[in-house]
């Protein structure tokens, strides 16, 4: 039979008026004396909130348990309909509509069985293990079904608190911070409560992490140690709970407290040498949900995570110091050796700039007060009977001072300071000198390398003053040299030219005796012996090309070569010249260029004369070089050119010639050379110039196909 709802009409067995009557029991009425007495043994046993119901859904019974689990009264429930039973409860559920959906898809099916886990609402928040199946009798005819629910919030937290274990101790960033900041968020979202990092800074704590939906507490910095719960952790150096601080006279007075933050669980942190840095809490004002044992574990755990990545932190920060303090000491080793550098070059310049040697010194120190930290400087000369001469400065002063002095320890007191660095300077042949640093403080960082700076700069005032010194004497002889200088021109003349003879002659007898020998098998082999004869004549056209070499040229080997690797090879190793000479070099190369006939020793010969040249040619104010290959109907061409003064017209016709230069100091042999090893190449070299403007040499050679 079915009932007026469609649902299969109950058994007579549970139609019966109820007998029994239990106050932890509520079964309805129409439950036979059997059934009750069996349903009041089984839901009395059940540590589980259990109800029954019948197939139309009404409840037939429930026990105390689920009373307690869902807050109802069960004489209530059973006397109710299904739609107000569901009313009772829907407080308790965070989705109301997910819960009746499922209602109904377990309803749809009389036979559906399902376990799942609840989340119900409250204080605290439950977690309930529920579990409905059809109930039959014992011939299989379904009369109802079963609901069961266990709490199994305690199990439910525990899985957490190992879930947020689990994240935190697999969470790893090269940042520290963005660690115990995920820490910090893992706590708060744990307790669902306010969860603090701080850190001790003396009498106060410094909140390095913040997790809370309370922006106000987000943007403290801190708070007083006195003004605070974690006084009480950090004092005993152990795990701090309040439950309720409203209850307890000293907790109640804490300036949280009074802010209605009446719970309280917080864990110190401690450095890896032991020593207390700060703490991990939370603080909230859920006073009824309790913390216990399992809670202080849980903290203490996230704690360690904590310290561990401030440890780390602090490690790096520690290396990030010493790498910034390494670059500090290059930044002062720089400064130091620029300023040093500036001093040398300019002490240099001062042989130039000062007819005398006394202006030279008072310059000198002028230049050198203050390098390298030393406060004051003193130079002076000897002048007899150990008595000393010369000028001294200190920082602040306007100018040099005209000094004396009178034996070796006076010397010190010229410049008035605590440290002193007493120096002679190399002695001269008519004159002994001392140079005196000095510093009012111990100077830091006086590494080796701070010495090999004061050691170049001291090599550089003794060069300077004994090169000055030396250069009176200098211009005593000046005019005798001047007058000698013809002589010595002729008589170089006469020894390279004596040296190349020499070499010539000695080249001349190898080959007529090679020739003489070879003549003497030619009555076996005339043929043999007619190739070795012209080979050796060859070999004089080569020994006459020798001749057109400075310092020992080579044989030349002709073979077909590339101008553009040998001009780039050229100015690869005269790059030390122009950068010296502040020469800007312009290399203008032809991607199709043509091979010539040449040796490439004696073609990188020919160009690192005209290069150096031309850099000689702009002398020491710089200027551009600019090279340029291309190729012509006559054959290959290289023009190297400078911004250079230009050459004088009279001196153009005669420059290739030997001993010819418009330089003091030059012999005029390179440009004779490079003029003989173009000839010797089938080439051509020429020249143009302007005055004021620069030279252009061109030099044409043979493609290696023509």
């Amino acid at each position: 039979m079915e009932s007026r709802t469609g649902q299969p009409e109950q058994p007579d067995s549970l139609r019966v008026p109820l007998l029994l009557q239990d106050p932890d029991i509520a079964i309805r009425p129409v439950v036979s004396r059997d059934a009750n007495s069996l349903l009041t043994a089984m839901l009395r046993a059940s540590d589980q909130g259990v109800m029954l119901t019948d197939l139309e859904h009404q409840t037939i019974a429930c026990n105390s348990r689920f009373g307690e689990i869902f807050g109802v009264d069960i004489q209530e429930v059973v006397h109710s309909d299904a739609l107000e039973v569901r009313q009772m409860v829907a407080h308790l559920i965070p989705d109301m509509a997910e819960w009746e959906r499922n209602l109904d898809l377990v309803y749809r099916d009389p036979y559906h069985t399902q376990e799942d886990e609840l989340e119900l609402l409250g204080e605290p928040p439950r977690t309930i293990r529920r579990f409905t199946g059809p109930v039959t009798d014992m011939d299989g005819k379904l009369v109802g079904r079963l609901w069961t629910f266990l709490d199994t919030s305690k199990e439910s937290r525990s899985r957490r608190m190992r879930d947020v274990l689990y994240t935190v101790s697999t969470f790893h960033r090269s940042d520290p911070s963005e660690v115990y900041s995920k820490v910090v968020d893992e706590v708060a979202q744990f307790f669902g409560s306010n969860a603090v990092l701080s850190l001790l800074k003396e009498d106060f704590l410094e909140f390095r992490a913040v997790s809370s939906p309370i922006e106000a507490l987000r943007e403290l910095r801190g708070n007083d140690l006195t003004s605070s719960y974690c006084q009480f952790a950090l004092s005993t150096n152990e795990p701090f709970q309040v439950q309720n601080a409203s209850l307890d006279p000293l907790m109640c007075t804490v300036l949280p407290a009074r802010h209605g933050f009446t719970r309280y669980l917080g864990v110190p942190l401690s450095s890896p040498e032991g020593d207390l840095i700060g703490t991990l809490c939370i603080l909230d004002g859920k006073s009824t949900e309790l913390l216990g044992d399992e809670d202080t574990q849980f903290m203490s755990m996230m704690a360690m995570r904590v310290s561990a990545e401030l440890a780390r932190e602090a490690h790096i920060s520690e290396r990030i110091a010493e790498k910034e303090s390494a670059l500090d000491a290059q930044r002062r080793t720089l400064k130091e050796t620029r300023e040093v550098l500036q001093a040398v070059n300019k002490g240099f310049e001062l042989l130039g700039a000062q007819a005398s040697v006394d202006g030279l010194i008072r310059e000198q120190v002028r230049l050198l007060c203050g390098v390298l930290g030393y406060h004051g400087i003193a130079l002076v000369q000897e002048s007899g009977d150990h008595k000393f001469s010369g000028y001294a400065m200190r920082v602040g002063d306007p100018n040099p001072a005209r000094c004396e002095a009178a034996g070796n320890t006076a010397l010190g007191k010229l410049v008035s300071a605590d440290r002193l660095v007493l120096v002679p300077l190399k002695k001269l042949e008519t004159s002994v000198g001392y140079l005196v640093l000095g510093s009012d403080q111990p100077l830091e960082d006086a590494d080796e390398f701070h010495e090999t700076l004061l050691e170049a700069m001291l090599d550089q005032v003794s060069l300077v003053v004994g090169t000055k010194v030396l250069q009176a004497e200098l211009e005593g002889t000046h005019r005798e040299l001047r007058d000698t200088q013809m002589q010595l021109v002729q008589s170089e003349k006469l020894s390279v030219v004596g040296t190349l003879a020499a070499s010539t002659a000695h080249d001349i007898k190898n080959i007529l005796s090679s020739i003489t020998l070879e003549l003497g098998f030619g009555v076996e082999s005339p043929e043999r012996a007619l190739a070795s004869v012209k080979s050796h004549l060859d070999r004089f056209s080569v020994l006459a090309h020798r001749l057109l070499s400075y310092a020992k040229p080579r044989m030349v080997a002709m073979q077909p070569v590339d101008l553009n690797d040998v001009v780039l090879k050229v100015l690869a190793l005269t790059s030390a010249q122009t950068r010296i000479a502040s020469v800007t070099v312009v290399w203008e190369p032809s991607r199709c260029l043509p091979p010539v006939l040449g040796d490439p020793h004696q073609l990188e010969h020919l160009f690192v004369n005209l290069v150096l040249n031309a850099v000689q040619a702009m002398n020491t104010g710089g200027g551009t070089l600019v090279v340029k290959a291309k190729d012509t109907k006559s054959g290959v061409e290289i023009e190297v050119t400078d911004s250079g003064k230009g050459i004088r017209k009279e001196l153009v016709d005669k420059l290739f010639e030997p001993f010819t230069s418009d330089r003091n100091e030059g012999f005029g042999l390179g440009l004779f050379s490079c003029r003989r090893i173009v000839e010797g190449h089938g080439g051509k070299i020429g020249v143009r110039s302007t005055l004021g403007q620069g030279t252009t040499f061109k030099v044409t050679l043979r493609q290696a196909s023509a």
